[in-house]
C-alpha cells in the first residue's frame, strides 16, 4: 500500500535498466511518483529525478532536481523518500488481514505499508534496515484481540528474534484513532491499520526474550 505524500514527483528516466532499478527502489519505500506522458516535452513537478538521456529531451522545472545514474539511484531515492541514516529504527505492527507496519527513524515516520505474509513483512523491514542502516532495530507487534492469527504473531516474533532485532508485545485496544497530529506532518494516512501500527509504534509494551 502507498500512503500519498503531499509533493509532487516526477520520475523522468530514459533509461530502461535505470527505470527498473528506481521503480524497484521507489516501491520498496513506499515513494509515490508519476511520469511524463507520451507527449510531454515540459514536465513541471515540486521534485523531479531525471538522468542523463532525458535531461537532453525534456525541459523541465522544479525546485528541487536529481540527476540519476545507476550509482547513486538508490541514495537518491532515499532521500527523496525521506529515509535517512539513523541511530534507531522503531517499528509498529497492526496483524489482521493484513500485516500494516509503521516504521520510525529516530522518532521521525518514514515509511508505512500493508503486506499479505510474514515474508513479505521480513523482506521489506530487512530492506528499510539496509537503508537506514540503524544501531538498533526495535519492533513492536500489536497483541489482537482475537485467536485467529496466533500463529501469525508466533511467526512474526520468531523472525524478528531470528534476525537479531527486539521484539515487543503491546496491548493494541483503541490503536486505530487518530495519531498525534505531529506524528503526521510527512505522511497522509487515513487507513485504520495503518494508524494502529503507528500507535502500536508508540505504546510501551513487554518484551520477548
Amino acid at each position: 500500500m502507498r500512503i500519498p505524500r503531499s509533493r509532487n514527483i516526477k520520475a523522468v528516466i530514459c533509461d530502461p535498466r535505470l527505470m527498473r532499478k528506481f521503480v524497484k527502489l521507489a516501491d520498496e519505500l513506499g515513494l509515490t511518483y508519476s511520469v511524463p506522458g507520451s507527449s510531454e516535452t515540459k514536465v513541471s513537478a515540486d521534485i523531479i529525478i531525471i538522468d542523463d538521456e532525458c535531461l537532453e529531451h525534456y525541459e523541465i522545472n522544479s525546485n528541487t532536481a536529481y540527476l540519476v545514474a545507476n550509482d547513486n539511484v538508490k541514495n537518491i531515492v532515499s532521500e527523496v523518500a525521506g529515509i535517512r541514516k539513523a541511530s534507531v529504527l522503531m517499528v509498529g505492527v497492526d496483524l489482521g488481514a493484513n500485516i500494516a507496519f509503521a516504521v520510525f527513524a529516530d522518532k521521525e515516520l518514514v515509511n508505512v505499508g500493508k503486506v499479505r505474509e510474514p515474508e513479505d513483512f521480513f523482506q521489506r523491514l530487512k530492506e528499510l534496515v539496509d537503508f537506514v542502516e540503524p544501531r538498533k532495530v526495535i519492533v513492536k507487534v500489536g497483541l489482537p484481540e482475537i485467536n485467529d492469527v496466533d500463529n501469525v504473531v508466533g511467526e512474526i516474533l520468531e523472525g524478528l528474534l531470528r534476525m537479531g532485532y527486539i521484539a515487543y508485545l503491546v496491548d493494541e485496544s483503541r490503536t486505530s484513532v487518530e495519531a498525534p497530529k505531529m506524528v503526521l506532518r510527512k505522511l497522509t494516512v487515513k487507513d485504520d491499520d495503518i494508524l494502529a501500527a503507528i500507535n502500536i509504534a508508540l505504546r510501551n509494551g513487554m518484551r520477548v526474550t
